[in-house]
C-alpha cells in the first residue's frame, strides 16, 4: 500500500474507507445525547408555561367569582395542557386576595431520566390576585 506521508516509523495510507464510519460512532452518541436534553428542557419549558397559564387562569376564575375554591382543583386539573400530571395544588383566599400554589415534580415533567439530575427541585408556580368587588 502506497504511503501519503511517512516517517521513519509510520505510514499513513492514501486510502481512507472507513473513516465517516469511524468518526460517526464517536459522535453519534454525543449528539444523541445533546438531542435528548434539548427534547426533555423543552418539554419541561412546555410543562412549565402550561402550569403558570393554568395557575393565573385559575386565580383570576376565582377573583371574578366564576368559581368557588372549592372548585378550584377540578378547574385547574381540566385547564393543564397535560392533565395526567400529578400537580400539588394549594389554593388560600381571603376576603380580598387569592394565592395559589402549583408543583410538579421533575421526574413526572421529564422524558427521560435525565432532566431530573439535572434539574432535581420541582417545577413551580405562584400566583396571587386581587378579588374583585360583587
Amino acid at each position: 500500500m502506497p504511503c501519503e506521508y511517512s516517517s521513519s516509523w509510520v505510514c499513513f495510507p492514501k486510502d481512507q474507507t472507513g473513516n465517516a464510519s469511524v468518526e460517526f460512532a464517536i459522535w453519534f452518541p454525543l449528539l444523541f445525547l445533546k438531542l435528548l436534553v434539548v427534547i426533555d428542557l423543552s418539554f419541561s419549558m412546555i410543562v412549565s408555561a402550561s402550569l403558570w397559564h393554568t395557575s393565573r387562569d385559575t386565580a383570576r376564575a376565582i377573583a371574578t367569582h366564576r368559581i368557588t375554591e372549592g372548585e378550584a382543583a377540578e378547574y385547574f386539573r381540566n385547564s393543564l395542557l397535560l392533565s395526567h400530571m400529578p400537580v400539588d395544588l394549594q389554593v388560600n383566599g381571603t376576603r380580598t386576595e387569592v394565592r395559589i400554589r402549583a408543583s410538579i415534580d421533575s421526574t413526572d415533567a421529564a422524558i427521560t431520566p435525565i432532566l431530573p439530575r439535572i434539574m432535581p427541585s420541582p417545577i413551580r408556580a405562584r400566583v396571587a390576585m386581587l378579588r374583585e368587588p360583587v
